[in-house]
C-alpha cells in the first residue's frame, strides 16, 4: 500500500535500516508528524518561558521590588501560545481512547 507508515527501510538484525530517502520524504504522514514535532517544540519553550516569569515575578513579589515589564508581557504571550487554537483543550488530553480503557468491571 504506497503511502502506508512505516516506509522506505528493512531491519537488519536488532535495527531499521533507511533504504529509500525519497520513499521517506515523500511519506503523506510527514507534513503532520513535522506540525506535530514543531508545534510540540513551541507549546515546550513556551511553557518553559512561562515558568522562568512566573518564578521571577513570585520572586519580585515577596522581595517588595516591583516586577520588571519583560517578565509579565513574556508570561501573557507564553499563555497566548500554549492556550492557542492549534494545542488541545487540557480536558481531551487526559482522555483516553476507549481501546486503552480496561474491560474489567
Amino acid at each position: 500500500m504506497p503511502g502506508c507508515t512505516p516506509v522506505g527501510y528493512k531491519v537488519q538484525g536488532n535495527r531499521a535500516v533507511m533504504t529509500n530517502f525519497w520513499a521517506v520524504m515523500t511519506n503523506s504522514t510527514l507534513i503532520s508528524s513535522f506540525l506535530h514535532v514543531v508545534s510540540a517544540a513551541i507549546i515546550t519553550t513556551a511553557m518553559l518561558v512561562l515558568g522562568v516569569s512566573a518564578w521571577h515575578l513570585l520572586k519580585q513579589r515577596k522581595s517588595g521590588v516591583a516586577p520588571h515589564p519583560v517578565f509579565a508581557t513574556s508570561a501573557q504571550l507564553a499563555m497566548i501560545i500554549v492556550r492557542s487554537p492549534s494545542s488541545p483543550p487540557c480536558s481531551s488530553a487526559t482522555t483516553k481512547p476507549d481501546s486503552w480503557r480496561s474491560n474489567s468491571p
